[in-house]
């Protein structure tokens, strides 16, 4: 059977076709001295029969000016990354750059991988959301000395060096904390994710500070801080509600530890919220879709992504100043708390 699946034609294809240089096709194709007439006809009649077309992004490429961003995002699958991705590219097309966007799944080497990808690509500038798993950030230290103008969001590092766009984390949480407390609730839980994330430990703060404001005692075995992963979510989740004296509530620090914590409460016969209360950071969207409707701490993620890529563009036309942009959150009051 034919394959009908549409081929991109080269220049090399062409020159192979005539047995001819690549130079003497570009010269031929641009109209460029150092042809034949002849021949430039001939490269011409063998494009138009090939379907040749050029490549916009191979020419920028060459004259070394891409007008191109790249972006690092940990999970490209999850409601909260696409959407921030979404506004991003949509800042960049209004500005005339092209976005590469690269998912480091949450792995520290292919964060690393990413980078030099993009490098390879002559982007312009670099957005980055830091994974999980990164041990150190020599390479985005490495991008600032060499020049590369580089923006960080959502979960970012070195303060000190790099303009970020993240949400009022520690406010959020405290918010939050101090809701399930006027709800009746005496012990909550924190379910978290790495320690060395700046979302963790912000919003951890903020849940501190709720607990002390209000007098109740810090239990550190309902601060549970593993990875931000479904599975480990669920673990984390069952030890809470299996120990002797378990939470009537859960802060979950984000979307994915949320509706595992929810899955395992549900494991239990227990119900929500008149057994144990729970709150999560999550897309409007995805809070909606399951039972009951999760309370959670929705993100701005348009103006997240917005600003990221109006930031970048700055650093691009030149502008050096360390800006960190933070972004308000909402508590959406839903059915998973009283």
């Amino acid at each position: 059977m034919a394959n009908d699946k549409k081929k991109y034609v080269s220049q090399q294809e062409i020159a192979k076709e005539l047995g001819i240089s690549v130079p003497s096709v570009c010269r031929a194709l641009k109209g460029l001295p150092g042809v034949s007439d002849a021949l430039r006809k001939r490269v011409q009649e063998m494009a138009k029969k090939m379907n040749y077309h050029p490549n916009p992004f191979a020419i920028s490429l060459r004259f070394d000016s891409p007008h191109i961003i790249g972006v690092i995002v940990p999970d490209i699958a999850t409601h909260f990354f696409s959407s921030i991705l979404k506004s991003i590219e949509k800042c960049a097309q209004e500005h005339g750059y092209f976005s590469i966007i690269i998912s480091s799944d949450e792995k520290f080497e292919n964060e690393k991988t990413a980078i030099q990808n993009m490098l390879n690509l002559h982007v312009d500038g670099i957005i980055a959301c830091v994974s999980q798993s990164t041990k150190s950030y020599d390479h985005f230290v490495e991008l600032k000395e060499s020049g590369i103008p580089v923006v960080l969001y959502d979960r970012v590092c070195l303060p000190d060096k790099f303009s970020t766009v993240t949400s009022n984390d520690s406010r959020s949480a405290y918010r939050a904390t101090k809701y399930l407390i006027e709800k009746g609730a005496k012990r909550i839980a924190f379910l978290g994710g790495s320690n060395k994330l700046n979302i963790v430990s912000q919003r951890k703060h903020g849940y501190l500070n709720a607990l002390k404001e209000n007098k109740i005692a810090i239990d550190t075995q309902l601060v549970i801080c593993h990875e931000m992963e479904y599975n480990t979510g669920i673990i984390d989740t069952l030890a809470l509600l299996d120990s002797p004296n378990p939470p009537d509530a859960i802060l979950a620090v984000n979307d994915i530890l949320a509706f595992s914590a929810m899955e395992a409460i549900k494991s239990r016969n227990l119900r929500i919220p008149d057994d144990i209360q729970l709150i999560g950071y999550t897309d409007e969207v995805h809070a909606k879709f399951v039972e009951p409707k999760l309370t959670a701490i929705r993100h701005n993620t348009t103006l997240m992504g917005t600003r990221a890529c109006e930031l970048l563009l700055q650093q691009i036309e030149g502008n050096e100043d360390i800006e960190h942009e933070v972004v308000n959150s909402n508590l959406e009051i839903r059915n998973s708390t009283r």
